[in-house]
């Protein structure tokens, strides 16, 4: 029920339209009181002390405000600001701490106003963490404590637009459950951190989005995964390491997808910047980690564990000091090779024990000539090489030579790779052809003569390169 007494303050109709607020006399509604004395140059007097926080839900579920009136809740939210923001401009700001953590809670944003300076953790309930600037000589937060600055134990939490110091600690630490859930992470963007022990460690399976930022790091690794983690996200930042220390360092972690663009290391020539498990041991069959527009120069060892040809990293050529990923490999027989004939006209391989490989990156080659494909995803590749061949005992029959794809007896392999000659004298011909190739998919060299003779083949070579 709303109560409303009028008066007239000299202008036309019962209210001026300007005037309004300040002609009522007194407005009542559901327990709010607005009184006037009727003058247009009068403030106005609100009393809403007969509210409770139930009639106030907003009020009822904010835990910095105890007073259970609007005129408080709109008071210690923040002149200006939304509800959910809070500006913190001292420790004591921080509404719900103790004497050694303070609480970032769920759907609350933090503003901080002046550089604070504590020894408590910051425990990340969700909520988050930001700065009108970034300024390294004037941090916003300051952690002097030695453990974990910010500590996100399974849920997400959002910090950004901030310079962070914290010289004995690490930054921030997300604690996961093993399960890849991408809820239990961290997105710290737009920092800078003039000092960290380590700049940020995943546990249990937390992952990581990291961007827009620098660290000067002090510890003996800048980046740590562990567990079962979703995503490691690294874009943009720059990273100054000590001697010795690792600058990604995934240990034994599965990570579904490790991406790592444009960051940039420096510091002790000593120092790693990119270490995993061998083999791509640390990405699961089926997914690709990438690494692209990366400066790894002036390191002894860029990378540690991992290497550019491991079949679930692709290394683009934007990265500067290492080899890009590429699909190719050599073959080459090591000394003459006599194929026996079968049949006049059968397909036969040129194996033996005599092929070699000079370079191989995601194929093998075993002695007998087959390169094998390893890689996980299907690729178009440029198949050439050449062959010198000739009849034993002499004379001009037809020997033609083929590649041939997964090869078995009775098999003509790609026609379209083919060369022929008749030439009764050791004569070199050229193969060539383009094939699709899967995972496991080999590539051999196969010939064939038109009457019963055995084939001598002289020299022999393969070069395979995605196309």
């Amino acid at each position: 029920m709303a109560k409303i007494d009028q008066v007239n303050n000299g202008d036309s109709g019962l209210f001026s339209r300007t005037k309004l607020n300040q002609a009522m006399k007194s407005v009542e509604v559901d327990g709010v009181k607005i009184t006037g004395d009727g003058n247009i140059g009068t403030s106005l007097t609100i009393d809403d002390t007969q509210l409770d926080a139930a009639q106030i839900p907003f009020v009822s579920t904010t835990p910095f405000i105890n007073s259970g009136t609007i005129t408080s809740a709109i008071n210690e939210v923040g002149a200006g600001l939304a509800q959910t923001t809070i500006v913190v401009n001292a420790e004591s700001d921080f509404p719900i701490q103790d004497a050694n953590t303070i609480d970032i809670a769920d759907g609350f944003a933090y503003k901080i106003g002046s550089p604070i300076t504590t020894s408590k953790q910051f425990l990340m309930k969700g909520g988050t963490i930001f700065s009108d600037l970034v300024d390294a000589a004037h941090p916003s937060l300051t952690y002097t404590g030695t453990g974990s600055m910010f500590l996100v134990d399974k849920v997400r939490a959002n910090i950004y637009t901030i310079a962070l110091d914290c010289p004995n600690g690490t930054l921030a630490e997300v604690i996961g459950d093993n399960t890849f859930n991408i809820n239990h992470r961290i997105n710290l963007s737009n920092f800078v951190v003039p000092n960290c022990k380590h700049l940020a460690k995943s546990t249990s399976g937390g992952s990581l989005v990291l961007s827009e930022g620098q660290a000067n790091v002090t510890g003996n690794y800048a980046v740590l995964h562990e567990g079962n983690v979703v995503l490691s996200s690294l874009e943009r930042i720059a990273i100054n390491l000590a001697a010795g220390a690792k600058g990604v360092d995934l240990g034994s972690a599965t990570i579904v997808v490790p991406e790592f663009g444009n960051l940039i290391f420096s510091g002790d020539a000593t120092a790693i910047p990119l270490s995993g498990a061998v083999s791509s041991g640390n990405i699961p069959v089926g997914n690709v980690g990438t690494v692209q527009g990366c400066n790894f120069t002036g390191f002894t060892t860029p990378l540690q564990g991992v290497t550019v040809s491991d079949i679930r990293w692709d290394f683009a050529r934007s990265n500067a000091a290492i080899q890009h990923t590429v699909n190719t490999t050599d073959a080459y027989l090591t000394t003459s090779r006599t194929v026996p004939n079968i049949g006049a006209n059968v397909w036969t391989e040129v194996d033996g024990g005599n092929w070699q490989s000079s370079v191989s990156s995601r194929f093998t080659v075993d002695s007998a000539g087959r390169a094998t494909y390893i890689g996980e995803i299907p690729i178009f590749v440029k198949c050439s090489g050449s062959v010198t061949v000739d009849k034993t005992g002499g004379g001009s029959q037809n020997i033609e030579v083929r590649f041939a794809k997964n090869w078995t007896l009775g098999d003509a392999g790609i026609i379209r790779s083919g060369a022929i000659t008749r030439n009764p004298q050791p004569t070199s011909v050229p193969l060539e052809c383009l094939v699709e190739l899967n995972t496991n998919d080999h590539i051999c060299m196969i010939t064939s003569i038109s009457d019963t003779s055995n084939i001598i083949v002289e020299r022999a070579s393969l070069v395979i390169t995605e196309v």
